[in-house]
């Protein structure tokens, strides 16, 4: 048996008012709401091992099997965001209708004995007769108010104006900027791309790979890193880096901009970033672990500093206290959080009733212990055999730059300005409408003037005391 017409146009009127809901509008703002404060504590598209070392295995298998990593990009947080555009789309369409009416009628509708009951009347009057009057009322009307209306009406005379009309479309326009905004967030999120590429100083690439992913991506260019600058504090830290930058087309420039942070290049809707850096090592990279290292111990609290002479792998106790320091591992080319820190020490800090603490040691940046928040500091002052690369040499460095193609950014950005006009619009203008009634009496005419506003009540009563005070004066 095939369902008969009218099941299907209640199950259709079903999905319509479930669309329609404002319910439904709460529960997806909330949920977005929810989700993106989600995803602002939990860092997103981070390298799967810093989530391991964050979380462990089994928190990491749940989150990652629920995308929260790469929440912004995962099929649920699409889905939500495609049921709030659909959500809007049909409670407009739903309320538009009359609206539509309201504004687009011609000749607008006009009923006076609206205008009767209002509390905000104001009366006077005239000893001219009613068609005298006309002749002097139109034109303070037709400066006020747009669309002029006259009307006779059981003797009287009616002078109907209105203004701002279209106001009432400011509420439509913010459901279209909101609209903007998602649709554009979805054309980003489905073909717009975030890669990553290194550059050694003087070399260039055409493609690079996606962020987290295997994928590689053709640029459309060439783009070469002609030079790379980098200053640093005296703690080790960088204190700025630059590239200089150039997108060559069949070998010839058609861009140059040096980046640095914050200052990216923008080409073509692709977006190029200064992200990192790190030093390209030499060729003869075999350097072996030293055999043995001198450490300058600083205990914060005190302000006392000790020496201790240690070898890899071996536990030494630290004096006046401080428990026991174990070098345990060698790197001749480390890197950390996409900086190049060259050879470089593990050591784990043990104090009696505590959980055993790691320290990096670079060998080249003897105060990078300092920024780790701890009672006790450690670096390196000297190495004694083993093979350790000359830190005197001039280093070549390469860059590392974040590559981003957001082709819907444009349609977010139309978005934004739509949401301010249609906000200044919906809250800051009205459709205001006004009547002057001109009731013949005895030979002579009362004049009441009255007027009603969409909202801004009180603006509305102004208005019509001005007019008032104009029209009696005339």
């Amino acid at each position: 048996m095939f369902p008969d017409r009218r099941c299907l146009l209640r199950n259709k009127k079903s999905l319509w008012d479930f669309f329609a809901s404002v319910k439904l509008t709460i529960v997806l703002l909330f949920t977005l709401a929810a989700t993106s404060i989600v995803g602002t504590i939990v860092p997103q598209q981070k390298n799967p091992e810093a989530y391991l070392r964050e979380y462990g295995p089994g928190i990491y298998r749940l989150l990652d099997f629920l995308n929260v990593f790469d929440m912004y990009h995962s099929w649920w947080f699409q889905l939500l965001l495609l049921l709030l555009v659909a959500n809007l789309v049909v409670c407009s369409l739903q309320r538009l209708s009359s609206t539509w009416k309201l504004v687009f009628t011609r000749p607008p509708s006009f009923k006076p004995e609206r205008f009767a009951v209002l509390k905000n009347k104001r009366e006077f009057a005239d000893n001219r007769p009613p068609e005298e009057l006309l002749k002097v009322f139109k034109p303070h009307m037709k400066r006020a108010f747009k669309g002029l209306h006259i009307q006779d009406q059981a003797g009287s005379r009616y002078l109907f104006g209105e203004r701002l009309r279209w106001s009432r479309l400011g509420v439509y326009v913010v459901h279209l900027s909101v609209l903007l905004m998602l649709i554009g967030g979805l054309i980003g999120s489905l073909f717009g791309f975030k890669g990553f590429a290194t550059i050694p100083e003087g070399e260039s690439v055409s493609r690079v790979r996606a962020q987290n992913s295997d994928q590689i991506l053709d640029l459309g260019f060439e783009l070469k890193c002609e030079d790379f600058e980098v200053s640093f504090y005296d703690s080790g830290q960088p204190k700025e880096f630059r590239s200089d930058l150039v997108l060559l087309r069949k070998g010839e420039p058609v861009y140059e901009k040096s980046i640095r942070v914050n200052d990216p290049l923008r080409y073509q809707g692709i977006s190029i970033y200064q992200s990192t850096y790190g030093r390209v090592p030499p060729e003869h990279s075999g350097h072996s672990a030293p055999e043995e290292i001198d450490l300058l111990i600083q205990h914060k609290a005190s302000g006392q500093e000790y020496t201790l002479t240690a070898r890899i792998g071996e536990k030494n106790e630290l004096p006046a206290g401080l428990g026991t320091l174990t070098l345990v591992d060698y790197k001749a080319d480390f890197h950390f959080q996409g900086m190049e820190l060259g050879p470089s020490l593990l050591a784990r800090h043990t104090r009696a009733k505590e959980e055993p603490v790691y320290a990096l040691l670079p060998l080249n940046y003897p105060n990078f212990d300092k920024m780790r928040q701890a009672a006790v500091h450690f670096s390196v002052t000297r190495t004694r055999g083993g093979h350790v690369p000359e830190s005197s040499a001039e280093p070549v460095y390469y860059t590392g730059l974040q590559i981003k193609k957001d082709p819907g950014v444009w349609v977010v950005y139309s978005g934004f300005i739509l949401l301010i006009i249609g906000c200044f619009i919906t809250f800051f203008l009205s459709h205001q409408r006004v009547c002057v009634a001109v009731i013949p009496v005895d030979g002579k005419s009362r004049i009441v003037v009255s007027g009603l506003a969409d909202k801004n009540k009180l603006a509305m009563d102004r208005k019509v005391e001005q007019l008032s005070e104009a029209l009696s004066k005339s």
